[in-house]
């Protein structure tokens, strides 16, 4: 992992060069997934601003790819609000983004006719992403489930899954083909309610899209994975509001595709997250397990 060489001194320097004066600045980071320094800056006229510095170089490279090649032509061909690129320091492997309106739907207590109207928003977003006419592989590394990853979450999930949950998974992914008819396409790879923001405008809400940095060439149920096995669940009606979005249902074939795309992504997260101690994060992963075995099976 290459650590970028910035303290805050220089990130404040970067953005006080961007903005001008500046009024206060707010830590806005996470405390879960991939570390970044977050910060939410507001100059003298109250205008906020966005400045983001991740810890691997190869994150905030793709985020850069995204705000300058795909985002134009994503605004372009649907309704979203989005934040802009203001400023790039190369050094510093730092952005300053614009404010989106909104906020993450996640955090907020939307009503379900809010929540419906916002997934069915997504899947139209998500669609468009799937189409945008760039190269996906300029973001980073195509994500395949080929016979090396199912190989090396099985090893990392030994300590933690019992023996006959690990023999069935090797019997479930045996098959080298299992992704026959899925095209390579561009995916934004953490797409769920805690990236998207909600704005109201009287009785109507609109849609927003943040954090790219795992963005990605993948398979399109990428996008669709977090969503299957947590908030769908709660409330199957949003699924069918982001498939109306998306334009079309799933095939049963793509429906066993994405099945096994959340079987691929719970395993690891089973392994990541207890070795991280967070164990709420490992159990969602562990039930998650046992679900799609019902799946499947």
């Amino acid at each position: 992992m290459s650590e970028v060489p910035a303290d805050r001194r220089e990130l404040r320097a970067f953005a006080a060069d961007a903005l001008g004066s500046i009024r206060d600045v707010v830590d806005r980071s996470r405390s879960f997934g991939r570390r970044s320094a977050t910060w939410k800056i507001t100059v003298r006229d109250g205008e906020a601003f966005y400045l983001k510095r991740h810890e691997e170089r190869r994150l905030f490279e793709t985020e850069l790819i995204v705000y300058t090649k795909w985002l134009p032509k994503l605004l372009a061909a649907t309704e979203l609000n989005s934040p802009s690129l203001v400023a790039v320091s190369q050094d510093l492997g730092a952005l300053l983004l614009t404010e989106a309106p909104g906020e993450i739907l996640e955090e907020t207590d939307a009503s379900t006719e809010d929540q419906i109207a916002m997934y069915c928003a997504a899947g139209r977003v998500a669609s468009q992403i799937h189409q945008l006419d760039v190269d996906p592989h300029e973001a980073g590394p195509e994500r395949l489930y080929d016979s090396l990853i199912w190989e090396r979450y099985l090893a990392a999930a030994v300590p933690y899954l019992d023996a006959g949950t690990l023999r069935w998974i090797e019997r479930t992914v045996a098959d080298d083909d299992l992704f026959h008819g899925l095209d390579i396409v561009p995916t934004h790879a953490d797409f769920s309610p805690r990236n998207w923001l909600i704005a109201r405008d009287g009785p109507a809400v609109s849609f927003g899209l943040i954090d790219w940095e795992r963005a990605r060439a993948g398979y399109w149920p990428e996008d669709a994975q977090r969503l299957a096995f947590d908030y769908w669940l709660k409330e199957p009606r949003l699924r069918e509001a982001y498939f109306e979005g998306y334009g079309r249902m799933p095939t049963l074939a793509e429906e066993r595709q994405m099945n096994l795309i959340c079987l691929a992504n719970a395993l690891g997260t089973v392994s990541w997250a207890t070795e991280r101690e967070d164990f709420e994060f490992a159990e969602f992963g562990r039930r998650t397990i046992e679900l799609l075995r019902r799946e499947l099976s």
